[in-house]
């Protein structure tokens, strides 16, 4: 069973296109924690923006719990790590990761919510 775990709209630098990236995770049970596989989906928002396209998919080793655009690239939070990502031809390409804190993760994830809300004009 797939579902869904994340999502975001990013625009990748030197493309004039938007996308919209989904972390998804496969066979996931909570408890005990456990799953086969992440994927980051990629797909690409119409100019219209009520048609998405499947660019392709990433697969990752561990929940992509938290996406964000970050620099004209891809900031993901998948497990303990913090990656970063941008645009390839056959998948996303990792371009460094930073092993951390599963508590850092977890405000990175808040802090990505806040200017999520702050960015639609959504106040608490």
């Amino acid at each position: 069973m797939l579902c869904c775990c994340s999502i975001a709209l990013v625009k990748f630098a030197g493309r004039d296109e938007q996308y919209v990236v989904v972390g998804t995770v496969k066979d996931l049970q909570l408890r005990p924690r456990s799953l086969t596989c992440g994927y980051l989906v990629l797909y690409k928002l119409s100019h219209t923006g009520d048609q998405l396209e499947l660019v392709h998919r990433t697969e990752v080793d561990d929940l992509p719990a938290a996406i964000a655009p970050f620099q004209g690239r891809l900031l993901v939070g998948v497990g303990r790590y913090l990656r970063i990502y941008d645009y390839g031809k056959k998948k996303l390409l990792r371009k460094c990761e930073n092993k951390v804190n599963s508590l850092i993760i977890i405000i990175v994830i808040i802090i990505i919510i806040i200017i999520s809300c702050h960015t639609l004009n959504i106040y608490f």
